[in-house]
């Protein structure tokens, strides 16, 4: 079993930046309650030694970043670790139980397949790109890891160089997005995920980059670059163009609060200082991406 606790000390600022706002992961200000919205100043992040603290109203006391996870998103231990590690990647295990055992990941991606058909993704108004697979049948685990059922899933590889990282499954049903929460899931991995991405079309010299799987493709479909997916905005502002790229197209999502622009900018200045051209698109309308884009082009033809 990981040690979570140990493993986020001292980095909960950008956790809680990431996975509830940067207004949040601010010491200095009193705010309204994350979970909840209400009253103006219920809620201060104390991070006390590192650990995530905070206190807030509508709690009992003084709690760490754990349980702030778990109120902020109503979740249960096990799915705040793994919000956890989205951000800061796995916390360390046991090295010989990882090699003797592979991850679920690992034993997963052998039996996918490819098909050129999507019912999900037409459903959407989006094309099958080469780098996604598809699972027959995979069991889908709650977050105390009861198994719920067998379903349909698309799976894409999130790769960083060569070496295979994790899978992001979405749980299918019907053409749609099972009724689970979540549907989509980032399966755990045995190292950080910076630097890693959805390779959904084979690389050129122009390479685009965008949030989601659905928003890459979309991109793809308006711009005719081949465009990967970073998955989140911090994995958006650490990606890293595989070898060959010389210009990077970064698409970033246009979020009211501008996560997306800044997630963006911040890759577009790191990539530039290494020698990468590099150009960013925003959908200009709040609260959309690239697929909102596609959506509403198709929908005015």
């Amino acid at each position: 079993m990981s040690n979570i606790r140990e493993h986020a000390k001292g980095r909960w600022p950008e956790i809680v930046s990431a996975l509830i706002g940067d207004r949040y992961a601010d010491t200095r200000k009193h705010l309204p309650c994350p979970a909840t919205g209400e009253g103006r100043d219920r809620f201060r992040f104390s991070d006390r030694s590192g650990t995530g603290n905070f206190f807030c109203a509508c709690s009992q006391g003084e709690k760490d970043g754990i349980e702030l996870i778990r109120c902020v998103y109503g979740c249960d231990y096990r799915r705040a670790i793994e919000l956890v590690e989205s951000v800061i990647g796995p916390a360390p295990r046991d090295e010989r139980r990882e090699k003797a055992q592979p991850t679920r990941a690992e034993r997963i991606w052998p039996t996918v397949e490819r098909s050129r058909r999507s019912r999900y993704l037409a459903g959407r108004g989006l094309e099958v790109p080469p780098g996604v697979r598809w699972h027959r049948s995979l069991a889908y685990y709650d977050g105390d890891g009861r198994h719920v059922g067998d379903y349909p899933a698309m799976v894409a590889p999130v790769i960083r160089g060569d070496q295979l990282l994790t899978l992001h499954v979405t749980y299918l049903q019907d053409g749609e997005k099972a009724p689970l929460e979540p549907a989509r899931k980032l399966l755990p991995a045995r190292q950080p995920l910076g630097g890693g991405a959805v390779p959904l079309y084979r690389r050129g010299p122009t390479l685009g980059v965008a949030e989601g799987i659905e928003t890459a493709i979309a991109a793809r479909m308006l711009y005719g670059w081949p465009t990967w997916a970073a998955l989140n905005t911090t994995l958006l502002e650490q990606f890293e163009p595989p070898e060959g790229v010389e210009r990077v197209i970064v698409y970033g999502d246009h979020d009211s609060n501008l996560a997306g622009h800044a997630a963006a900018y911040r890759l577009a200045h790191r990539l530039i200082l290494r020698g990468y051209e590099v150009q960013i698109a925003i959908p200009q309308t709040p609260d959309t991406d690239w697929a909102d884009v596609l959506l509403g082009s198709k929908e005015a033809a």
